[in-house]
C-alpha cells in the first residue's frame, strides 16, 4: 500500500501519529460513529458525503448502515491508502474513497441525502465557498451535519475554531435551515441544517 512507502522514518512516524489522533474519540469531538448514526436515524438507502474522512473513523461504520453509497472525501493520498485497506479489511463495498477538496467536491448536482463535516469546516479559508459546495451536491431535504469545536477565548491553534453563532450565520447565509442544534460535550456543537426544494421562479 501507497502509505507504507514513507521516504522517511521520520514521516511514516508522523503519519502513523495523525491516525492515532484521528482515531481518538476524545480528538473527535466526543463524537463517536455510534452516537452520530443515532442522531442521523439513518433508514438505510441514503447516499451519504464524508468531507476530510480521514481513517473512514466515520464513514466505515456508517456505510454499514445504508445500502446507499457513502463518499469518503480525502486530500491526502496516504490517508485514503490507509482508509482504501481498512474497507477492504472490513469487506465493506459500499465505501467510495474519493481524492479531493472540500472547496471543490468532486460529486454531481443534488446526488447526496447527507453531508457529514466532522471538525473540517474550521480549515478552509472560503467557508462560504464550502458551504455552497454542500448545497450543491444535497439533495433537497438533505442534510448537513456540522460537527465542530466550539472558539476559546484564547485560539492558538493553527485554524481557528469557529464560534457557533457564527457558524449558524454563515449555513443560514447559505440558504440552508437550521433544523436543530447539539451539543454533545461541553466544547463540541452539532448543526443539523436542512436544504429546502428550491421553487423556480416563473
Amino acid at each position: 500500500m501507497a502509505y507504507e512507502n514513507f521516504n522517511s522514518i521520520e514521516k511514516k512516524q508522523l503519519f502513523e501519529r495523525k491516525v492515532a489522533y484521528l482515531e481518538s474519540p476524545n480528538k473527535r469531538g466526543g463524537v463517536t460513529p455510534e452516537s452520530l448514526q443515532e442522531i442521523l436515524q439513518i433508514k438505510g438507502n441514503e447516499n451519504i458525503l464524508d468531507l476530510g474522512a480521514g481513517t473512514g473513523y466515520l464513514s466505515i461504520p456508517i456505510a454499514q448502515k445504508t445500502n446507499g453509497t457513502v463518499y469518503a472525501l480525502d486530500y491526502d493520498s496516504n490517508m485514503l491508502s490507509f482508509m482504501k485497506k481498512r474497507i477492504a479489511e472490513n469487506k465493506i463495498v459500499n465505501v467510495h474513497p474519493l481524492k479531493g477538496n472540500i472547496e471543490s467536491i468532486p460529486l454531481p448536482y443534488e446526488s447526496v441525502d447527507i453531508v457529514i463535516a466532522s471538525l473540517v469546516l474550521h480549515e478552509t479559508k472560503h467557508l462560504n465557498l464550502v458551504l455552497n459546495e454542500i448545497k450543491h451536491v444535497l439533495k433537497p431535504g438533505g442534510i448537513l451535519v456540522c460537527i465542530e469545536l466550539e472558539k476559546q477565548e484564547k485560539d492558538h491553534h493553527n485554524h481557528p475554531r469557529i464560534d457557533i453563532l457564527d457558524m449558524k450565520k454563515e449555513i443560514k447565509n447559505t440558504d440552508l435551515i437550521v433544523t436543530d442544534v447539539l451539543n454533545p460535550t461541553n466544547e463540541t456543537y452539532i448543526i443539523m441544517a436542512e436544504k429546502m426544494n428550491q421553487k423556480k421562479s416563473l
